[in-house]
């Protein structure tokens, strides 16, 4: 049995490192929501109300969480530090009403990610069912293995009567292949867009780097959720370390992948590329025949159009858009 890190200490770093990712996850709201409304910006389209509106019940999720995690170390090392067993007892016992509030905000989060990341997979591959038939799988699964995890414990009466490791273990595994499936179906539809799309570029392809930032930003969600089921099965005491950072490390990841990919686009400044090929006509002067691209982000989507009018003109980018 390896050596166990004593609960209060455990539960006071993992307190600690959910307030530093807590602090990550409070300035990318703040630049979601001054990317969305700053500046007289107004998203009407549907998707970005919905992307805003999960944006908002993540942060929302998360501030609760770490209120009651400042409530439960009060709890431990103020009010019950000279009851029998003192603070360690108290931890130990996840049965009290603040244990199993923060059990449902976490789980409520960890499913709230994984749908979006089911919903952005959907609207990229242009609202295929038959793509996220799997994912939808593996968010139900995990929905009711966290509904499982629930009713026992508010029901048990002592910590030692709660059968619901494997519960437990099973709404870590699917949220890890969750994420390992959707995060490489929305890299995949983006480089086989892009590569399909390639000989419409006259430089370097602005879609490739999307792809690194989908698995950049989703390989920090993944990293936490696999240590945290790792060190559960292992039954350490350290689980508490990874398992409070992963409520605000949702949270980063979503606003991290939506604003990253508003920034590259705004740094390109061209999200609007315009091709001219000369095109010989019978009977006629030469043309052109003008290829616009435009590249549109609601959530992760990309659309293209092709058009080839009678003069040589170019349009404006009013005009193609």
């Amino acid at each position: 049995m390896p050596a166990q890190l004593p609960l209060d200490e455990a539960l006071l770093l993992g307190l600690w490192l959910e307030s530093v990712a807590y602090g990550f996850f409070l300035c990318l709201f703040c630049g979601t929501m001054v990317l969305s409304f700053g500046r007289g910006r107004r998203r009407s389209d549907i998707h970005g109300k919905i992307m805003i509106g999960i944006s908002s019940v993540m942060f929302l999720i998360s501030t609760l969480h770490l209120i009651l995690g400042m409530y439960r170390i009060q709890q431990a090392f103020v009010a019950h530090a000279g009851y029998p067993g003192g603070v360690r007892a108290y931890i130990a016992n996840v049965i009290r009403w603040e244990d199993v509030a923060t059990n449902i905000l976490y789980g409520t989060q960890e499913v709230l990610g994984n749908a979006a990341a089911v919903y952005r997979c959907y609207v990229l591959w242009s609202k295929d069912w038959r793509i996220i038939a799997l994912p939808l799988m593996l968010l139900v699964g995990s929905l009711v293995s966290g509904c499982t995890m629930i009713p026992p414990l508010a029901a048990a009466d002592t910590p030692a009567t709660l059968p619901i490791d494997r519960s437990i273990k099973a709404f870590y595994s699917l949220a890890v292949a969750q994420n390992i499936l959707t995060t490489g179906l929305m890299a995949f539809r983006i480089w086989r867009t892009s590569s399909e799309s390639a000989k419409y570029y006259e430089r370097e392809n602005t879609l490739l780097p999307i792809v690194r930032v989908l698995i950049e930003s989703a390989a920090l969600q993944l990293v936490v959720e696999a240590l945290t089921l790792g060190l559960h099965a292992g039954g350490l005491n350290a689980v508490l370390l990874p398992q409070g950072v992963v409520t605000p490390v949702v949270g980063i990841t979503f606003n991290a992948i939506a604003i990253r990919i508003k920034l590259r686009m705004a740094a390109n400044s061209t999200t609007t590329h315009v091709k001219i090929d000369a095109v010989q006509t019978i009977g006629s002067m030469p043309k052109k025949r003008i290829t616009v691209d435009t590249v549109t982000e609601i959530g992760i989507d990309v659309h293209r159009r092709e058009s080839s009018p009678p003069t040589p003109s170019v349009p404006s980018k009013e005009e193609a858009a």
